[in-house]
């Protein structure tokens, strides 16, 4: 943990992107920490710190941060060891919906090919560590599916929008609204529509 603060000091405050990278390099490395193996994989998906752009690269290290592996498996258990030392695993839900993100498009994957049971489970590890983005991406998921599970596309709606995502407020007000797969409540989508425009206004 201290090394990670002593990267995102460095990273932050000191602007020091080099430095920051080996820190994050070594406490991903050798010590399995999450969040530094997360922080690493944008600087090589961004290319900073001295780094290259290596996507694939950045592909394993979101998925060593969300899943425990390098390679990311949706059906690989989430409690392998991070280290040698550690007897339990916490994903790093920052690490997870980037994962999320780059599975969903193919980004660093094979051939460019997308991912989606991948995407699902990190998304899933992401909204449960409260990204509300990841939720928001969950209930899509649900919603376009071959077979549409629009119970499930309204629970991750509401749960984005719970966690302060307009775009969550606007899903789950439209589908209880219309009665879109799942039962009317006029006026449950009328708070909802509510909570979509005081969100909007609060980020501006």
């Amino acid at each position: 943990m201290c090394c990670h603060r002593l990267a995102e000091f460095l990273h932050s405050v000191e602007r020091d992107f080099p430095a920051a990278a080996k820190l994050l390099q070594l406490n991903c490395e050798k010590n399995g920490f999450t969040k530094s193996c997360a922080k690493l994989g944008t600087y090589h998906a961004l290319g900073r710190g001295g780094m290259v752009v290596d996507l694939a690269r950045a592909v394993e290290l979101f998925s060593r941060s969300c899943l425990g592996a390098v390679t990311p498996d949706p059906a690989s258990p989430v409690s392998v060891a991070a280290s040698p030392g550690s007897t339990t695993f916490t994903p790093s839900p920052e690490g997870c919906n980037n994962l999320g993100e780059m599975a969903r498009q193919g980004t660093g994957f094979p051939g460019g090919q997308a991912r989606p049971e991948v995407a699902r489970r990190a998304f899933e590890l992401a909204c449960a560590g409260e990204i509300a983005s990841s939720c928001l991406q969950l209930s899509i998921m649900h919603m376009q599916a071959e077979s549409r599970d629009m119970s499930r596309a309204l629970l991750y709606a509401e749960r984005a929008c719970h966690l302060g995502h307009p775009w969550g407020c606007i899903n789950a007000g439209r589908m209880l609204h219309l009665g879109d797969g799942v039962k009317p409540n006029p006026e449950r989508a009328r708070e909802l529509r509510e909570r979509a425009a005081l969100l909007a206004r609060a980020a501006h």
